[in-house]
């Protein structure tokens, strides 16, 4: 599966944790040099990757003890983990897929937005995430880039969502 979606720029970002420059504050002349200078970098955890894995990444990385970084207070979550693929929840789910949209292919993938399932992993086993949007060349620069916008004709009927699934989920096999 890796092979296929790696030369994808729309889906390279979703097996991998991605790191986004989102703001940066430095000098206001043109021709000096701040004293100082600021950043956020924004990171999507793969999941499996830990906040300690990126802080130690970045500073072999960075290699300068003069560059302070640390997680700012409130804004960073660890990688939720992985729901089973191997599992009635998830099978029942790609049953339901294919049946609403014409058979596309359903594959695991990191889900490429915020959702609000870290509020539901401390109640469920299995948390099962999905989005109906069609990924292609004209969807970059869509969804947080650019032209951000959030109704785009990417968006099959609006179709998104969370499945909550206990562990004895008994969902019917495709």
């Amino acid at each position: 599966l890796k092979r296929w979606l790696v030369p994808n720029p729309e889906m390279n970002a979703s097996i991998r944790t991605t790191t986004a420059l989102t703001i940066i504050n430095g000098g206001v002349e043109d021709n000096t040099i701040p004293a100082e200078a600021k950043a956020i970098v924004n990171f999507r955890l793969l999941p499996g990757d830990t906040i300690a894995d990126v802080l130690w990444y970045v500073k072999k990385v960075i290699k300068d003890e003069r560059v302070k970084f640390k997680p700012v207070e409130g804004k960073f979550n660890e990688a939720l983990p992985m729901s089973p693929r191997k599992a009635p929840a998830y099978n029942g789910l790609g049953m339901v897929i294919r049946q609403v949209f014409d058979n596309p292919p359903v594959a695991p993938f990191v889900m490429l937005g915020g959702t609000d399932c870290q509020h539901f992993v401390p109640v469920c086993d299995h948390i099962y995430r999905f989005t109906s949007l069609v990924m292609d060349e004209s969807f970059r620069g869509l969804e947080h880039g650019i032209e951000h916008r959030r109704t785009h004709p990417h968006r099959r009927d609006g179709q998104n969502g969370e499945v909550l699934c206990p562990t004895d989920a008994s969902l019917g096999q495709p």
